[in-house]
């Protein structure tokens, strides 16, 4: 199977998987909005975020090293070092989770009272305990991602979520319960990934292996500045859930929550390709094949693209009907911070394709100052205008602080020669424009129920944005035919 369809049938298995995944967690959120007070589900999610972050200190990158290393040392059939990198990531990661979570339990009531205002400490507990055996989950996970193994990768974060909200429909709806669906749902699929990858990889377990120096240094060297990235991520996708939580109270803190993970479901078709993408392109750069380098990443951005635009639009112009429909009447009040954040997702997913690609060249120092700058810009954004416009100014700190980001990789991006062609993004515009004027006449045309109306009105114009695209070049009969037959080909063994 050659890359192309590779990347076509991984993204479309992960897309599908990633779907099912996000679902569970709508209809978790959903039924903890209708059963539990705003105060209880803003603190959840909040200890949640601060639980995200502590992660990211003892994790430095390593599991980004695990699937780059794997995967290089793959192509070259080298399993013996893949095992060392292993070992070497799981070791580091058990020791520094032991110095960063003790300090949290211990002082978990300190935490609870004083930063979230809550008198119990008990979900912060559980949820340090929920990232220690996330360790496992994900260092393993990553292995089967870095060796191809996509079926065993994608389906992950399905029986995570399947788990939890099994959990939370059987057992009393509370901030502890939901903590403790965490726990079981992490430690059960962690115990799925660590006998999956002994089976199917017994040439890289039954490897003898030893750790040195050299490849520790080399580790290190690559998995830091990812660790600088991932701190700058998380700035970027925590603070503002923080900062509302100090300035505003949970109660904003519910209404975010309800418009984040909402406006990030566009986030799941880069999500979806940027896994599958990794392993192949750190092939080809293992094997210098500088054309096919080129041509991914112009094929990656199309089929990325292609569903992202109307998808965005849709967000941006039915927010209100979509938070009904998911969360209630209740959080309406989330509607404006939605539209602000279905924004992001054009460049989000520019985004992840050039931070894929970067990270395949082993250059991860770039990663990092794009997302350190982003970061410091996200930080004094959300300080500035999270006092006075609230969940809105948190929106417009993301959004912002994401184009920042997306303006510095595309300079990285051109080092790398990677074919970053604006007007392709002007096209894209361009058919999005399309798109929405669609809604709005065929809006204005019908009067019907507004829940039938969108299912209508969405659905010929999205057969409209199809035509844009089409007439603009984005699509053409050659470009379909060329997805067929690759959708045709046999799968290959490791997918």
């Amino acid at each position: 199977m050659n890359y192309k369809s590779k990347m076509v049938h991984g993204s479309i298995i992960l897309f599908l998987m990633t779907l099912v995944a996000s679902i569970f967690g709508y209809a978790i959120r959903m039924i903890l909005t209708r059963t539990i007070p705003k105060v209880e589900y803003g603190y959840v999610y909040s200890a949640i975020s601060l639980m995200g972050l502590v992660g990211i200190f003892f994790d430095l990158g390593l599991i980004y090293a695990v699937i780059r290393f794997s995967a290089f040392y793959k192509a070259r059939k080298n399993y013996s070092k893949i095992k060392e990198i292993f070992l070497i990531s799981l070791i580091s990661k058990v020791v520094l989770s032991i110095i960063f979570l003790g300090p949290i339990i211990l002082f978990s009531k300190e935490i609870a009272s004083g930063f979230f205002h809550y008198p119990s400490p008990q979900v912060i507990v559980i949820l340090s305990i929920v990232d220690f055996f996330a360790i496992f989950y994900y260092l393993f996970r990553g292995l089967a991602q870095g060796l191809e193994h996509i079926y065993a990768y994608s389906i992950g974060e399905v029986l995570l979520m399947c788990i939890v909200l099994i959990l939370v429909i059987v057992f009393k709806k509370s901030a502890v319960s939901v903590a403790y669906a965490y726990l079981v749902s992490t430690i059960l699929s962690s115990l799925f990934y660590i006998v999956y990858d002994y089976a199917t990889e017994k040439r890289v377990f039954d490897s003898t292996s030893s750790i040195h120096f050299e490849t520790i240094k080399k580790v290190f060297v690559f998995s830091l500045p990812v660790f600088f990235a991932s701190i700058g991520g998380t700035i970027m996708t925590r603070t503002d859930t923080f900062m509302l939580t100090y300035f505003k109270g949970l109660e904003q803190v519910a209404y975010y929550q309800v418009a984040v993970p909402t406006s990030q479901y566009l986030w799941k078709f880069a999500a979806s390709i940027g896994p599958i993408i990794s392993p192949i392109v750190t092939g080809m750069f293992s094997r210098r094949d500088k054309k096919s380098w080129s041509d991914s990443f112009s094929f990656s951005v199309l089929i990325t693209m292609l569903p992202v635009v109307p998808a965005m639009f849709t967000m941006l112009l039915y927010p209100k009907i979509i938070i009904r429909i998911l969360f209630g009447n209740a959080y309406v009040a989330g509607a404006q911070a939605l539209q602000i954040l279905s924004l992001v997702a054009v460049f989000y997913s520019y985004i992840v394709i050039i931070s894929t690609f970067i990270g395949a060249s082993g250059d991860t120092k770039k990663l990092s100052n794009a997302v350190l700058v982003a970061a410091g810009a996200n930080v004094v954004l959300n300080a500035l205008l999270i006092p006075p416009y609230g969940i809105v100014g948190a929106s417009l700190a993301t959004l912002l602080s994401y184009v920042v980001e997306f303006i510095i990789l595309s300079f990285y991006a051109r080092e790398l020669a990677l074919p970053m062609s604006f007007d392709t993004l002007g096209k894209f515009a361009v058919a999005g424009a399309v798109f929405s004027a669609s809604v709005y006449v065929l809006k204005r045309m019908l009067s019907m129920n507004v829940y039938a109306e969108m299912v209508v009105v969405i659905s010929i114009s999205l057969v409209v944005y199809a035509l844009a695209c089409y007439a603009l070049g984005l699509i053409s009969k050659e470009r379909i035919l060329r997805i067929r037959k690759i959708l045709s080909r046999p799968r290959g063994k490791n997918l």
